[in-house]
């Protein structure tokens, strides 16, 4: 006799709507943007050291003893860091025979003090060669940067949400319904010259000349905001 009763309520449950998230009336979505040029200010020079010869042992002594004397140089200056990034020993073949191998070492040195890095390019002729030589923004340089221009473009999205929100009617009240920062980076800068690079390779009896850099280049960096709002 309970039945009917039961059946009633379980189709009055159903009858109820469910509003499980209230519909998104009044979004806007829009960007803005800050903008910075920074001057680069790390240089890199990316050095080749190799030998040729029959004898394997032979070779990579005399690349090694190349490798020690320019890393003698660049452990003697602070203002420059270096690092062994490869090398690599491979056999010459004549006719599927052995005719003699090649012994490569590649270093990369960088430093924020381009006099120094220009000295010991100019002081290593006799041991590696110039593969290339370019500028950039340091990690530190850009970092800080970022977080600065990071704070202008959020500043810049909210004044336009609430200049949004006056012009529509709302009074100048939102609220934030998702948002996301974005970073661009748009290098200006210059590579090693074909001077530079032929300057390096020379064998000079003297002291080499030193490279004079005014003009490194830039880097411009972009921060944007792109968001909704409700009103």
């Amino acid at each position: 006799m309970f039945k009917p009763a039961v059946l009633c309520l379980a189709l009055t449950f159903a009858a109820v709507p469910v509003w499980a998230e209230p519909l998104n009336y009044n979004v806007v979505s829009f960007s803005e943007s800050a903008v910075a040029t920074v001057n680069q200010d790390l240089m890199t020079a990316n050095l080749r050291i190799q030998e040729d010869g029959a004898n394997r042992q032979s070779v990579s002594n005399k690349v090694t003893e190349r490798l020690n004397a320019l890393n003698a140089r660049i452990r003697n200056d602070k203002a420059l860091k270096g690092a062994l990034v490869n090398r690599s020993v491979y056999p010459r073949y004549s006719k599927q025979k052995i005719v003699g191998y090649t012994d490569t070492a590649y270093v990369r040195v960088e430093s924020k003090d381009f006099q120094a890095l220009s000295k010991l390019i100019a002081a290593s002729q006799n041991e590696a060669a110039v593969d290339n030589l370019g500028f950039s923004v340091s990690a530190e340089k850009r970092s800080e940067a970022v977080n600065e221009l990071s704070r202008q473009a959020l500043k810049n999205f909210t004044a336009r949400a609430k200049v949004l929100s006056e012009t529509l009617g709302f009074g100048g009240r939102y609220k934030i319904v998702n948002i996301n920062v974005q970073s661009d980076f748009r290098s200006y800068g210059k590579a090693a010259s074909p001077m530079v690079a032929r300057m390096a390779n020379m064998e000079a009896a003297g002291a080499a000349p030193e490279m004079n850099i005014e003009e490194p280049g830039t880097e411009e960096i972009v921060q944007t905001v792109n968001g909704s709002v409700q009103m």
